[in-house]
């Protein structure tokens, strides 16, 4: 028996060793690339017709076609790795096969060290499959990989939203030029995979925050409401949140969706159930686009990432030039101020606390709203190419730099 157990204590000792030396393998403390996140205006737009083109063409039962250009497809998948782990990442598109190389911080960046990963993949009938995979030194031979591949895909189903997508893709093809999607659409997102989007304890926080801005709609007179107000309102409310940072979040969530005057059904289903918040127009500083930029691009600040924001932002102004109202600084101030407040909203708690002690003294929606009067709005394409030589340009860089400045500049947003 004492035989045995020694046995068994050398092949524990023997397989911790070789975990730890994989471990050795796979870890490296430099990143095989650091890349920042840069959504382009125009990746945003080209995303935006896609989704377009399948509102407008697909019904439910139809298999359908989805061409996304290979740089947007890279920047794609450097954003998601950037946002879920903190790293960086790149896409290469080639004839039948794509490979991604990818640097990730163990433990978001709170530990030493870096997991680079490089992957490729074949295209087949159906999804891709793995043709080779390297972590750090440490490459993991064509049989393991074989046998971990259904692994992978159990393991992946037992996430709705996952499930939901890999069920959807029947056919994914890689070409130098583009990475194309064929795809079953079954008539829409089911309503308990959008609720996952959003966890059990944060839908409640939200309704919460949703009742509480319906009695404070309910109070005010049927006209346009100022922003302040309103936002004092939650925040105040937001300061007796256990959780300083998801009731700031929740907050301006709300207030996001009654100034865009949708429900919040779209994100939340259950919501279809919850008491309606009368309709009512929100202004900042006067304007009631203004509320609508300033509050939007605070909720993406607080929810997402600022650089999504931004281009969001950026994207709708372009838009404008082409048709529409036209291209407006003082709504990129509007959006500007917006992201920099859903930051600080949801830093940290610290941050968020402070916040909610601001509001608690004597501001006005001017200290929400960098001053505006003077910059150049609803200008057409070709004036706007004109007088600031378009986007990047050193006149519209001049532009922006004094809008930031401007935005800086307030109080209740440093």
């Amino acid at each position: 028996m004492r035989r045995v157990f020694a046995v068994g204590a050398l092949a524990l000792l023997l397989l911790g060793a070789g975990l730890l030396g994989l471990g050795w393998l796979a870890i490296e403390f430099d990143p095989m690339l650091e890349r920042k996140v840069v959504l382009h205006p125009l990746s945003v737009g080209r995303a935006k017709d896609i989704l377009e083109r399948h509102r407008a063409r697909v019904r439910p039962g139809m298999l359908a076609t989805a061409t996304i250009l290979a740089e947007d497809a890279d920047v794609a998948v450097n954003y998601a790795v950037h946002r879920f782990t903190g790293g960086s990442a790149t896409l290469q598109l080639l004839q039948g096969t794509a490979r991604c190389r990818s640097s990730i911080p163990l433990a978001g960046g709170r530990l030493p060290g870096f997991l680079n990963i490089d992957v490729s993949l074949d295209e087949t009938a159906g999804w891709p499959t793995l043709h080779s995979l390297r972590v750090g030194g440490l490459v993991v031979p064509r049989q393991v990989l074989r046998f971990a591949e259904p692994v992978l895909f159990r393991l992946l189903h037992g996430n709705a939203q996952v499930q939901y997508l890999l069920d959807s893709v029947r056919l994914v093809r890689f070409s130098p030029g583009a990475l194309v999607v064929v795809y079953l659409w079954e008539g829409g997102v089911q309503g308990d995979v959008r609720s996952l989007a959003l966890p059990d304890a944060e839908q409640r926080r939200i309704r919460r925050y949703h009742d509480i801005l319906a009695e404070a709609v309910e109070a005010q007179p049927d006209r346009p409401a100022p922003l302040w107000p309103l936002l004092r309102h939650v925040l105040l409310e937001a300061a007796q949140d256990e959780d300083p940072v998801g009731g700031n979040r929740a907050a301006i969530l709300v207030l996001a969706f009654l100034a865009l005057d949708k429900s919040v059904e779209s994100v939340i289903p259950d919501a279809a159930a919850w008491k309606r918040l009368q309709r009512r127009t929100v202004n900042l500083d006067g304007r009631e686009d203004f509320a609508k930029h300033f509050l939007v691009s605070a909720m993406l600040a607080a929810y997402a990432d600022t650089v999504l924001s931004d281009a969001i932002g950026l994207y709708k102004e372009i838009e404008d030039s082409r048709g529409g109202s036209g291209f407006s600084f003082n709504d990129i101030a509007a959006d500007r101020a917006g992201t920099r407040f859903g930051e600080k909203a949801t830093r940290s708690r610290e941050s968020a606390r402070g916040l909610q002690d601001q509001f608690s003294g004597a501001l006005t929606d001017r200290d929400l709203m960098p001053e505006w009067v003077d910059l150049p709005e609803f200008l057409p394409e070709e004036e706007f190419r004109k007088r600031f030589g378009g986007v990047g340009a050193p006149a519209y860089r001049a532009m922006m730099e004094e809008i930031e400045r401007r935005v800086e500049a307030l109080p209740l947003l440093r």
